[in-house]
C-alpha cells in the first residue's frame, strides 16, 4: 500500500479524485486511482501502451509490469489497474476480521486501499469474468501489514463473488516472463520509422512464409541473419518480425527457453496451433 498524491490526503481531497473518476470507467476509458508521476521517480515504475486497447497501464513495481504483460500475452478484455477498494465495503470487513485498517500517515483518514489489478476475461461462450490480482514478491508475503492487506482484499473480493489471486516472482517460470517482454519489444510504435512501407504486413508474411517453409538447423539469432542478409536489411532487423511472430502466437516455440535468440529452431518450424495430422504431413 504506497501512497501517492498530496503529502497529506483529507476526505476532501478523495472526493475531489471521485468526482474526477478515479478508479473509474472501463477499458480505454479507465482512470486508475494512482498514477506513476504521482511518486518519486523510480526506474520501477512504468507506464506501458496497452496493444489490447488504447490506454497507457501504470505500474509501480517489476513484478506488477511482468503480471501485467503475462496477463496481456493471454488476453483479456479489460485490465484496471491500481483499482480502489470501496472503503463502505471494506471498512466494515476489517472490523469483522478484527484487523486493523489503515490510514493516511498523519492523519486518521481511513486509507483508500487500491488492487494492483482487476481483470476480465471472456469466457467461451461470451460471458465475462472478473478476477482481481496483486501482484507481491515472495519475501513480503511474511509481512504483517502485507498479510493484513491481503486479507482484507481477499474479503473484499469475496464480498463481491470475485477470485483474488497473488502473483509473485515464483507464480511462472523466469524464462516465460523474460520471453514475454522480449517478445513484446516486436510490437509496432507509434510514430517509427520502418525499414519498408509494409514491414508489419506482407513483410511480416514473407519472413513467416520463409521461416515455416523449410527445415532449419540454427539459432533463432543465426536464422534471422540470413533473412536480413537475403532481404538486405541492416542486420537484426527480422528478429524484430520474430518477436512479433512469437508474440503473436504464430510461432510454436518454447517460451521457457532460457534465451529465444540463442535457441535452435525446430528443423520443421511450425505455425502455432498446427494439429498432428498437420505436423506428420510436414515430415512425410
Amino acid at each position: 500500500m504506497s501512497v501517492a498524491g498530496p503529502k497529506e490526503w483529507t476526505e476532501s481531497i478523495i472526493a475531489e479524485r471521485v468526482k474526477l473518476g478515479r478508479g473509474q470507467g472501463i477499458r480505454e476509458a479507465y482512470y486508475p486511482w494512482l498514477l506513476v508521476q504521482e511518486f518519486s521517480s523510480s526506474s520501477n515504475q512504468s507506464r506501458i501502451p496497452c496493444s489490447i486497447f488504447a490506454r497507457t497501464i501504470h505500474t509501480f513495481s517489476y513484478l506488477e509490469r511482468c503480471m501485467f504483460m503475462y496477463h496481456e500475452w493471454n488476453g483479456f478484455w479489460d485490465y484496471r489497474e491500481q483499482f480502489p477498494v470501496d472503503r463502505d465495503v471494506v471498512i466494515p470487513l476489517a472490523r469483522r476480521l478484527n484487523l486493523p485498517y489503515p490510514v493516511y500517515r498523519k492523519t486518521r483518514v481511513p486509507f483508500v486501499m487500491t488492487i494492483d489489478a482487476l481483470m476480465t476475461t471472456s469466457s467461451p461462450d461470451g460471458e465475462l469474468i472478473f478476477s482481481a490480482w496483486d501482484a507481491k514478491p515472495t519475501d513480503k508475503l511474511r509481512m504483517r501489514t502485507v498479510q493484513s492487506a491481503l486479507r482484507l482484499h481477499e474479503a473484499f473480493c469475496a464480498e463481491l463473488g470475485i477470485s483474488h489471486n497473488v502473483f509473485t516472482e515464483k507464480t511462472h517460470s523466469p524464462y516465460l516472463l523474460r520471453n514475454i517482454a522480449w517478445a513484446r519489444g516486436g510490437l509496432p510504435i507509434h510514430g517509427e520509422v520502418l525499414p519498408t512501407p509494409d514491414f508489419f504486413t506482407d513483410e511480416l508474411e514473407r519472413f513467416f512464409a520463409w521461416l515455416t517453409s523449410r527445415r532449419h538447423e540454427h539459432p533463432v539469432f543465426v536464422a534471422c541473419t540470413m533473412y536480413d542478409q537475403m532481404r538486405r536489411f541492416e542486420i537484426g532487423t527480422s528478429m524484430r518480425l520474430f518477436k512479433l511472430l512469437v508474440w503473436k502466437k504464430r510461432l510454436a516455440v518454447n517460451m521457457e527457453a532460457p534465451s529465444l535468440p540463442a535457441s535452435l529452431l525446430p528443423r520443421n518450424l511450425v505455425p502455432a496451433g498446427s494439429d498432428e495430422r498437420h505436423l506428420r504431413q510436414r515430415r512425410a
